[in-house]
């Protein structure tokens, strides 16, 4: 019987995609999976924990503004004003120790946007992308750039 991991592969993928333009290979991937197992200590918040650790550490001192322009543009809205202003405000609700979590949150209420007049193909767009990577994560060692349009 194979061990699964009790974290969401296609969170991962979309929390890497989304801050940082790069989709994950199977060791990154696996590492992470990894730092969530020993990031829960027993409270079932691993993942949460370790993306807020990863958030932190890589843009605890970058402004919000900033950061919500880069998660906007990576996951296919450009400069959409709106987009970047709702996605500061998130940031800004959340507690810097746990924006890591508030990525997720976003995320998921983007892909949750198909039919959406506004949003609904980049959304679409962008879901695919994430079981694009999902696969590209389960085959390849190698992590890559992420081509977002």
């Amino acid at each position: 019987m194979a061990f699964t991991f009790p974290t969401s592969t296609a969170t991962i993928e979309s929390f890497a995609a989304a801050l940082y333009g790069y989709g994950l290979g199977s060791a990154t991937l696996s590492s992470i999976q990894n730092d969530t197992l020993t990031s829960g200590l027993g409270t079932g918040n691993g993942l949460n924990n370790a993306l807020n650790n990863y958030y932190t550490a890589s843009f605890g001192a970058v402004t919000t503004a900033v950061v919500a322009a880069n998660i906007v543009k990576n996951v296919g809205l450009g400069t959409d004003a709106n987009a970047i202003a709702y996605v500061t405000g998130q940031l800004i609700a959340a507690a810097p120790n746990a924006r890591g979590a508030a990525v997720v949150t976003i995320l998921n209420a983007f892909s949750a946007l198909t039919t959406d007049k506004t949003y609904g193909a980049a959304a679409t767009a962008w879901t695919n992308t994430v079981s694009n990577l999902v696969t590209y994560g389960q085959t390849s060692q190698a992590d890559a750039t992420l081509d977002v349009a």
